[in-house]
């Protein structure tokens, strides 16, 4: 069972019958977990820098056909390197973060943090059938009664209703 605590924190719980082999079971799902997560951020991270680099080379494409503007010598002169400095400027926090999207790739660092790896108990906790068996038999049978009663009082209601 893997459940996460008020503090954002997940705990993982394994039943087993040997108490050794369960905290082993819990370590491993904990690493699993941490793969399938560290594997979904990698891929939020390519999708986010294909993003940048796509934006960058239109950028890039609006700074050349601006440059050239302005080298031709049109009317203009004064907003246009206006805008070449503002594209210029857009392009150079593309490119920072480009390169720490492609930090965070290379390193690959873990979405978990483990704080405290399993350990052997002492007082296992383990689901107990033979109670919940007997406690479900109780409830159906109470549950079986209280509908008995109720379907024989609306079976006797409308009877005597009809002879008055």
């Amino acid at each position: 069972r893997i459940i996460k605590s008020d503090y954002g924190e997940l705990k993982v719980k394994v039943w087993d019958t040997d108490k050794h082999l369960a905290p082993q079971l819990a370590d491993a799902i904990t690493k699993t977990l941490d793969a399938l997560h560290r594997d979904i951020q990698s891929a939020v991270n390519k999708a986010a820098l294909k993003g940048l680099q796509l934006n960058q080379q239109r950028l890039q494409g609006r700074i050349d056909s601006i440059s050239k503007l302005a080298t031709s010598g049109k009317a203009g002169e004064d907003s246009k390197l206006a805008r070449l400095s503002s594209l210029n400027a857009q392009w150079q926090e593309n490119e920072k973060l480009s390169s720490e999207y492609e930090l965070m790739l290379d390193n690959k660092p873990p979405v978990l943090i483990v704080v405290e790896n399993a350990k052997v108990s002492n007082n296992p906790d383990k689901p107990r059938k033979i109670k919940i068996l007997i406690s479900t038999a109780l409830l159906s049978l109470l549950f079986g009664l209280l509908l008995a009663m109720v379907l024989e009082r609306r079976k006797t209601t409308p009877l005597e209703q009809s002879h008055s």
